[in-house]
């Protein structure tokens, strides 16, 4: 079961790391709401082979040789799915690190932190409330068919969300879409845990629809703030740091249940989450973005000691040059042997003032897609 579950999780951050590197910039969003829509489902399908174990003589086996029918076409993607353009343009550019841990610039430093802040918060109070309302309906409620019932129901709800989260974000923007969901999540923990039945049931599908919009759209979030060479390594620390907050959540509440009663703790917990929306703030709409020939900010890796680029490379001061059609195209200057090799063209402007690579062949933003 942890062999399985770690090559899941793997599996997971990958795919959706593909989808946010191959999908055009106006529809990432979308194919990572697909993408939630289609892990759902499998939930679903499990819970239709519930209803066959009965009738079959492999009992819960049945669940692992339905597995074996996903496996196959991961083999095959395998074998067929091209390296991503991103990576590819990140290769080509000699951007890629050889360190395990990549240098990272303090700007994309500062940025982690918000974002790592931002999703565990959400993980916290999502983790501890989904599991504390299991045992609200089912042990003092009394709803052991009814919520199964409920939780089925809920995926509607989750549907919506991943819609929000995807197609809509592609439209109105990521950061709208993460205040939506903390909204939504606050308002359903409190409903849920208030202590009145009749408001048990909306608070969980407002959570179910939260949830899933919050994952979709941190997914296409946190793959538009950092550059290539950055963005699987950063994200995934930022996922696993939400799966390790939902665990300690639990851990918290078990602690202080004794203290206070845990409905109190869980609406107190979802307010917070009204509080967190906070680290927003400095953090750029990146909804469009171009993960291909985005702007990056490059770190000088002689400032970061262990750290070190693809084998025999270290990147430079980006040089401007303009070429022959009058189009504006950054030249990556390099140091071999010690000695900094320079061009014509900077010869001509002369040294840049910041280490920057603007998109090639297309207009530089108006708005920065970095935080100031």
């Amino acid at each position: 079961q942890m062999v399985a579950r770690v090559f899941l999780a793997t599996e997971s951050t990958l795919a959706s790391l593909v989808i946010a590197e191959e999908f055009r910039p106006h529809r990432r969003g979308a194919g990572l709401s697909v993408m939630g829509v289609a892990a759902g489902a499998g939930f679903g399908a499990v819970g239709l082979l519930m209803l066959l174990i009965p009738f079959t003589a492999l009992g819960w086996r049945l669940f692992y040789l339905f597995a074996l029918i996903p496996l196959a076409i991961v083999v095959y993607l395998r074998r067929n799915l091209r390296e991503t353009r991103a990576f590819v343009a990140a290769r080509d550019e000699h951007r890629l690190q050889s360190s395990f841990w990549p240098c990272v610039g303090a700007i994309h430093r500062r940025t982690l932190v918000k974002a790592v802040a931002l999703v565990s918060a959400f993980g916290l109070v999502q983790t501890s409330g989904f599991f504390y309302a299991s045992d609200l309906a089912q042990n003092t409620y009394g709803w052991s068919g009814r919520f199964t019932v409920i939780v089925i129901t809920a995926g509607v709800f989750g549907i919506a969300g991943f819609l929000l989260g995807g197609v809509v974000s592609d439209r109105v923007g990521r950061k709208s879409m993460v205040v939506l969901a903390n909204v939504l999540a606050a308002a359903g923990t409190i409903l849920i845990f208030t202590g009145r039945q009749g408001l048990f049931v909306p608070g969980f599908f407002l959570d179910a629809a939260a949830g899933a919009c919050f994952v979709t759209v941190t997914l296409a979030y946190v793959a538009e703030l950092f550059p290539t060479e950055l963005r699987a390594t950063l994200s995934s620390v930022v996922i696993a740091c939400q799966v390790a907050a939902g665990s300690l959540g639990l851990a918290l509440l078990g602690a202080v249940s004794g203290l206070i009663s845990i409905s109190l703790a869980m609406v107190i917990l979802g307010g917070s989450l009204l509080v967190s929306l906070l680290l927003l703030r400095g953090l750029p709409e990146t909804r469009g973005r171009d993960l291909i020939h985005s702007v990056v900010l490059l770190a000088n890796t002689n400032t970061f000691p262990g750290c070190k680029p693809s084998p025999g490379v270290v990147l430079g001061p980006t040089v401007m040059a303009t070429d022959s059609g009058g189009t504006l195209r950054p030249r990556l200057a390099r140091f071999s042997r010690g000695k900094r090799a320079r061009t014509s063209e900077e010869d001509h402007l002369g040294p840049p003032a910041v280490d920057v690579v603007p998109p090639i062949d297309v207009a530089l933003p108006r708005e920065p897609l970095v935080p100031a």
